[in-house]
């Protein structure tokens, strides 16, 4: 129960983050990357302030890193729950400055 709680006030932030990211818009310290997910798909977001675990995807929706490794050794351990359940997706991505790293990461769709 405590781990769908979690899940529910992560993704509840997360669309909050969206509706105030959209409302102010980038600035200075937005950084804009690709995920690429493989067979799941290639997908560019920003993060306004340029940290956190949410990106906002062009289409509105959220990705969210619920895990991340670089060179192969785990720096965040994924969220076992999502794992287990087959929730994430392994996505490589770069970020600015920084070498490349593989997170796993938790899609929400667009709200209409």
């Amino acid at each position: 129960m405590r781990r769908v709680s979690v899940l529910a006030v992560t993704v509840l932030a997360a669309l909050a983050f969206t509706s105030v990211a959209s409302a102010v818009g980038e600035n200075k310290n937005t950084v804009t990357f690709t995920l690429d997910c493989g067979a799941f798909g290639v997908f560019t977001g920003s993060q306004p302030g340029g940290a956190g675990a949410a990106l906002i995807l062009e289409d509105g929706g959220l990705a969210i890193a619920q895990g991340l490794a670089e060179d192969g050794e785990v720096l965040v351990r994924p969220t076992p729950g999502l794992a287990r359940q087959g929730k994430l997706a392994e996505c490589s991505f770069t970020f600015p400055g920084q070498p490349e790293r593989v997170a796993s990461v938790l899609f929400v769709p667009a709200t209409p």
